[in-house]
């Protein structure tokens, strides 16, 4: 929720990506208008395939996503977010609530080489100094 706040706070239009069903009458519209994009998570590659498309239709799309997929503890990122951004040619800008620091930070944008392992060293270093809401939720994959 705070993540929502401070983007309308700066003023950015923000999408995000939901579950297809969410997107049906009598809420689709409103879904919509606010900044969502359905996809289909039983499609292999909807998500991906979707948002890339989303890109090609807007040179202005900026979408926020959590690259753990879930509000749970996670052992490995899932990489979506990497595989998104790789076909639709955009840069990756990381960002964080930092609850110990109380603020909010942007990495540098980050161009995908296409080399998962070499790029996540940078991501991974953005996030090491980062502290979450609920530390025991987060974990930062090696």
């Amino acid at each position: 929720m705070l993540g929502i706040l401070a983007i309308f706070a700066l003023g950015i239009r923000a999408h995000w990506i939901g579950k297809h069903t969410i997107f049906k009458p009598p809420l689709g519209r409103l879904m919509t208008w606010l900044g969502g994009i359905p996809v289909n998570r039983s499609v292999p590659n909807d998500l991906v395939n979707a948002t890339t498309e989303k890109f090609e239709q807007d040179d202005k799309l900026l979408i926020g996503i959590a690259p753990e997929g879930t509000r749970t503890r996670v052992e490995t990122w899932k990489r979506g977010f990497y595989r998104i951004a790789s076909g639709a040619g955009v840069p990756i800008l990381c960002a964080a609530l930092d609850y110990r620091q109380r603020n909010i930070s942007f990495g540098p944008l980050l161009m995908p080489s296409g080399d998962f392992d070499h790029d996540f060293v940078q991501i991974r270093n953005f996030y090491a100094d980062k502290s979450a809401r609920h530390p025991e939720k987060f974990h930062l994959p090696e």
